[in-house]
């Protein structure tokens, strides 16, 4: 009895000291592929619920160049984002229904947040979020094409 008393209260001292993966070492999941132009992002997480889209990439550690997380809309609208607890910087690409790319916002910053939100200058169905940088380094434009949504 003494033994199993002491093996419990061992195994919640051993569970409550392990150390737990901290939120900021989340990346994230690599649920598909996309490509724009010849540009494939191999590592894409698919978002389509106001849970997943409201958490978005906060807390995550960063992003590799050929990772992405994809926002998927039922309909277009003009969908407006934040960098609320983002510790990297980002770019935001917005597309149509069609996959095609209608506003990119650059090198957004988490000193944006909660000062500023950014929404595309017309109505887009998809939202991409690439490492900052890519899309001037890739020449990714408006009017380029998203494949495989």
């Amino acid at each position: 009895m003494v033994v199993g008393l002491l093996l419990m209260v061992t195994f919640f001292i051993m569970k409550s000291f392990r150390a737990e993966p901290s939120s900021a070492e989340v990346r994230v999941r690599c649920e598909q592929s996309i490509t724009i132009k010849d540009i494939q992002f191999a590592c894409v997480e698919r978002v389509d619920t106001a849970e997943e889209t409201s958490l978005g990439l906060s807390n995550t550690t960063d992003l590799a160049s050929n990772e992405a997380m994809l926002f998927v809309f039922d309909a277009p609208a003009k969908y407006s984002f934040w960098m609320k607890d983002m510790d990297y910087s980002i770019d935001i690409i917005w597309a149509d229904a069609e996959g095609v790319i209608v506003d990119i916002k650059q090198n957004v910053t988490p000193e944006s947040y909660p000062d500023e939100s950014f929404a595309p200058s017309q109505p887009a169905q998809y939202v991409l979020e690439v490492v900052a940088g890519i899309t001037d380094s890739k020449k990714i434009r408006v009017g380029d094409t998203i494949e495989q949504l």
